[in-house]
């Protein structure tokens, strides 16, 4: 029914909400722990995303 489709988009949404907080709560605690590491992660995947974009 209409009621269940809506039930089951929310809880959906609610798993994705919290599934992005959840990676985001990772990514803060590397970067806590391991600055010059995530600095030289973001470096290369700007490199990357530079020579893809410049094709």
């Amino acid at each position: 029914s209409k009621l269940q489709a809506e039930g089951t988009g929310r809880q959906a949404s609610g798993q994705l909400t919290q599934a992005y907080g959840d990676a985001m709560d990772s990514v803060t605690a590397f970067v806590k722990e391991k600055p010059v590491a995530a600095a030289a992660i973001g470096g290369i995947a700007l490199l990357i995303l530079d020579r893809l974009f410049r094709r």
